[in-house]
């Protein structure tokens, strides 16, 4: 038997703490897949410019896994872009030592 948990994610509430946090301009994906899968994710990396930090409602919502988040961070380190997670994380600006923890 296979039994999978399903977790419906709440746009609005995200979006009202990203508000919160004093975001601008959001990206909400919602279909499921790989990275390069991602159309959202492709649209937001794609607008973010170097001073810009890119906020995530939790780490997982960047990366599928570790892996892709290390590769996503470094290309927005490269660009010149920080990043943080809502809800009290720290932001990780571009300086920051390469070993700044991802989760």
């Amino acid at each position: 038997m296979l039994i999978k948990r399903c977790q419906k994610v709440d746009v609005d509430r995200q979006v009202h703490a990203l508000t919160e946090a004093g975001c601008i301009r959001f990206f909400a994906g919602k279909k499921p897949g790989t990275n390069a899968e991602r159309e959202e994710l492709r649209k937001a990396l794609d607008f973010f410019r170097a001073g810009d930090t890119l906020v995530v409602p939790s780490p997982h919502r960047l990366g599928r896994s570790l892996q892709n988040r290390i590769a996503i961070v470094s290309g927005l380190r490269r660009h010149g872009v920080g990043w943080g997670v809502e809800g009290g994380g720290p932001v990780y600006s571009p300086g920051d030592s390469p070993s700044a923890p991802l989760s």
